[in-house]
């Protein structure tokens, strides 16, 4: 079902599941959130398109009194999301005031992905600073050019650096809340610093991933990116592809990404929420999600030892209002970005409307 019009974007909206769950209970292995829908990429392209076409033989749902017309993009490159979301606690409401009653400073820390840098975040930090001037912002920069190395340190550096940043910037007790949002593999490396932030775990409010592959690419459905990471293991000898492929230890359990599922910190934040796109082949659909695959039920060996990495992290949720979007972009171009499926992955940081979307839509995300 497609969502009320009442703030920009929403038309662009389909909200296509919601649950409602008591946050004592344990999560089960055969709830629906665990698992991936197949057909699902297919289904969102196809709806998609559908809702552009209406919307452009109906015009825009909402009217607002604008003098920038450009706030709405043309609609060959407005993405549609498709949200589906598990709540331990009541969704406030862009009126509610009660998602402002908090005291301090709101830090927003931004981080890139592989091979990035801190300037990849600037587009979400000039949108996210347009409607919340107040917000502090972080660009993360302690691992431009080290993020072919591990994945834990990389995460002991970011903490590092986050923690500098509230001494230098939030004196005695005025860090309010503390979010973060990391692009690729960015997302993977916040949860790395968390452990070396417990300090700061009653302050957490916002953890947001765009397009991060949380459980690698063991199952990955992809030949070309197959054959482009076992180029770039053997080119550029890169620890972190090993670490993603989870081929960094012969005991599946010993792995990187396996025990960073095991270690704390998205349990501390408020909201946690996964964005994802079929469209990106540079991060598994269902690993960005984390849901799990059909590859995985099949699998014997790997299989098993792949759920259970799913489970660690799920469970560790089942108080925390969990949001997985989907984006659709309308890509039109014939690209060797777009044959390979960089062109989405790359939206993520380049699509200004799918940032204000996010901004306005899910504000309470970043009150």
């Amino acid at each position: 079902t497609v969502s009320t019009q009442s703030t920009w974007g929403d038309e662009f909206i389909v909200r296509s599941f919601t649950k409602m769950r008591n946050p004592t209970e344990a999560l089960s292995i055969n709830d629906t959130v665990f698992y991936f829908n197949q057909r699902m990429g297919e289904e969102h392209r196809e709806e998609a398109s559908k809702l552009r076409q209406r919307v452009q033989s109906t015009g825009p749902c909402i009217k607002l009194n604008l003098l920038d017309m450009e706030m709405f993009p043309r609609l060959e490159v407005q993405p549609v999301l498709f949200e589906s979301k598990v709540l331990a606690r009541p969704e406030p409401s862009s009126e509610d005031l009660s998602i402002y009653d908090y005291t301090g400073l709101h830090l927003f820390v931004l981080v890139h992905g592989f091979q990035g840098n801190s300037f990849d975040m600037k587009l979400f930090k000039n949108t996210l600073l347009q409607l919340h001037p107040e917000l502090l912002i972080l660009c993360a920069a302690s691992n431009e050019d080290n993020t072919d190395g591990d994945i834990l340190d990389m995460g002991a550096r970011l903490a590092s650096e986050v923690t500098n940043f509230i001494k230098d910037n939030c004196p005695g007790t005025s860090l309010g809340r503390l979010s973060f949002v990391g692009h690729s593999l960015g997302g993977i490396i916040i949860r790395a610093a968390l452990p070396h932030l417990e300090e700061y775990r009653e302050k957490m409010y916002t953890y947001m991933s765009l397009s991060s592959p949380h459980l690698g690419y063991l199952f990955n459905s992809s030949s070309i990116i197959d054959a482009g990471m076992w180029i770039l293991q053997r080119w550029k000898k890169s620890l972190v592809l090993n670490q993603l492929g989870m081929s960094d230890n012969v005991q599946v359990k010993e792995t990187i990404l396996y025990r960073l599922s095991e270690m704390p910190g998205l349990s501390w934040f408020k909201q946690v929420a996964l964005c994802s796109s079929y469209q990106d082949r540079y991060a598994p659909h269902d690993s960005a999600r984390i849901e799990i695959n059909k590859a995985a039920t099949e699998d014997r060996e790997k299989g098993p030892i792949y759920i259970q990495m799913t489970k660690n992290i799920l469970e560790g949720l089942a108080a925390v209002n969990v949001y997985r979007l989907d984006i659709n972009f309308r890509i039109t171009e014939n690209s060797i970005d777009s044959l390979i499926g960089r062109a989405a992955h790359i939206l993520f940081l380049e699509s200004q409307a799918l940032m204000r979307m996010l901004v306005h839509c899910y504000g309470h995300f970043f009150a």
